[in-house]
């Protein structure tokens, strides 16, 4: 009985051809670098100032937006800020020690 030979080359077939199991890794070899093609070339036009105009990318963040909630993500509005600094209103009388009211002559 003849043994296989361990070998990572594709093997030839018994009728000349290339076998089953190398033709599927040369499929898949095939598919994996056009995606790493796809996925790089995605990457830096994702990079550029026609990316964030463009309407694909509004398609994608509106999708993102409605499907979002169906696996726990909550987009809320971030609560209002209070103002830091607030003048006085104009039904509000100076106080008597007030330094911009100039003393009574």
């Amino acid at each position: 009985m003849r043994e296989a030979a361990i070998s990572y080359l594709p093997q030839r077939a018994h009728d000349g051809g290339m076998s089953v199991g190398a033709i599927g890794a040369v499929v898949l070899l095939a598919v994996l670098a056009t995606l790493l093609v796809a996925f790089i070339a995605f990457y830096l036009y994702s990079r550029t100032p026609a990316w964030r105009s463009s309407e694909t990318r509004m398609a994608t963040m509106r999708l993102l937006v409605i499907i979002g909630p169906m696996f726990g993500m909550r987009f809320e509005n971030a609560p209002p800020e209070v103002p830091a600094v607030m003048g006085k209103g104009p039904d509000q009388e100076a106080l008597p020690d007030d330094p911009r009211v100039r003393p009574a002559s």
